[in-house]
């Protein structure tokens, strides 16, 4: 994804998985999902550009997907979890003890 982004500032619409070609400009929410991805590869120039990205574009309030997008990407930046190497959600909280019944 990276290298996808050596020639835009905005994430592909859509991908073949056949040939790899990249087409269209995705939503602000596909720069948001990328922020932890790119961060955890050291890619620090498409990081940036995806958070500039962001400044400038912010994600449609009526765009559930998006949204989500965005509620994950604001907690992986807030420190509430950070992503396993293999990919498992890391939660930055305790968990509840078991109650008496």
């Amino acid at each position: 994804m990276g290298d996808l982004l050596a020639h835009q500032d905005a994430p592909p619409e859509t991908l073949d998985v056949i040939d790899g070609k990249a087409t269209g400009e995705g939503p602000a929410g596909f720069s948001e999902a990328l922020l932890p991805f790119l961060a955890a590869l050291g890619r620090d120039e498409p990081l940036r550009a995806q958070e500039r990205r962001l400044r400038m574009q912010s994600v449609r309030k009526d765009a559930y997907y998006e949204q989500v997008l965005h509620l994950f990407s604001t907690g992986w930046r807030e420190g509430r979890f950070a992503f396993g190497a293999d990919g498992s959600l890391v939660p930055a909280w305790a968990p509840c003890a078991e109650s008496a019944h």
